[in-house]
């Protein structure tokens, strides 16, 4: 087995032993996170913030993606799932084609909240969220409007005066156009998982040899220690879980990852399960501490280091 692949697909897995039941626990429980293959599409390339999309760029991607993790119950349940929303995991693999806004819908509208047109590089998250790329449709004002004036054709002047008065008392509030996409379609069948993520979780077990002969591969299920109940808040907690993924991670990529994360609607975020993170200003972390009714508390990177070390120590 190539010691260099960064993900495995469903279909392979189990050829090497290794289950969809035991998937499907670690993806229950939280514990790993499936991706997908997508083919080269249009994005809109943004972050969130309140809960409101911002875009700064459209872009082409080809590559690995992850979903909102409130989208994950329904791919268990139904074994599908669509989803316009979904986190572009290989940054090196986007290719920017504009920062300019591209379409007529004014902003704010329900799908872009705003626009900062912005260069990619001056975003260091390690994935980028985005959402499919829009097209420019009537609203369901418009649509409503228009067969109404379709059906007053024949109808009385009387008819069709009031039909115009009531356009121009809707589109005072509502809009002619808005932007609407179908969003990508997933399919149980489809996920594929890290090599890193099956590795952490001691579902693989690789051992490189010097001929090219497949390496073994063993499915190893152990019991699962209750790790968070080491920790004196959320935060820690938090960041046991992006270590326990990505232990080789220094201060400053984790300090990254966490802004990154920060930036994501809540439902999108990959480790942040339980919304601790607030928001990020300046390199300063704000979160949560529920632990303590939801005080508000900060983390610089000098600071977040030595909440790093102290949670190794308890791994």
């Amino acid at each position: 087995m190539a010691a260099d692949r960064k993900y495995y697909r469903l279909d392979e897995l189990e050829k090497l032993g290794v289950t969809e039941g035991a998937l499907r626990y670690f993806i229950e429980q939280e514990k790993l996170q499936p991706v997908f293959f997508l083919p080269s599409e249009h994005y809109v390339l943004g972050g969130y913030h309140e809960n409101k999309f911002k875009g700064f760029a459209i872009a082409r991607y080809k590559g690995i993606v992850s979903i909102p993790s409130a989208k994950l119950a329904h791919l268990l349940s139904k074994g599908k799932v669509t989803s316009v929303e979904m986190t572009l995991l290989e940054r090196e693999n986007i290719t920017v084609i504009s920062s300019d806004y591209p379409f007529d819908v004014p902003l704010p509208n329900s799908y872009i909240a705003s626009w900062l047109k912005a260069d990619l590089a001056v975003f260091k998250w390690p994935a980028i969220p985005a959402k499919s790329y829009p097209i420019e449709c009537d609203s369901f004002a418009s649509s409503f409007i228009g067969a109404l004036k379709a059906i007053s054709s024949t109808a009385e002047k009387t008819a069709a005066k009031d039909i115009d008065s009531l356009d121009s008392k809707i589109f005072e509030t509502h809009p002619r156009k808005v932007l609407s996409a179908e969003g990508q379609k997933f399919e149980f069948a489809n996920i594929c998982i890290l090599a890193s993520d099956l590795i952490r979780l001691g579902l693989l077990n690789v051992q490189i040899a010097a001929s090219d002969t497949p390496a073994p591969i063993h499915l190893v299920i152990e019991p699962q220690l209750n790790l968070e109940d080491k920790f004196k808040n959320e935060f820690e907690e938090l960041i046991s879980r992006i270590l326990k993924a990505e232990p080789q991670l220094q201060a400053k990529e984790i300090h990254r990852l966490l802004c990154s994360e920060a930036a994501m609607e809540e439902s999108a975020r990959t480790f942040d399960t339980r919304d601790v993170l607030m928001g990020e200003t300046d390199g300063i972390i704000s979160w949560r501490d529920k632990y303590r009714g939801n005080a508000e508390r900060s983390y610089s990177l000098d600071s977040l280091r030595n909440v790093i070390i102290a949670v190794r120590k308890k791994l």
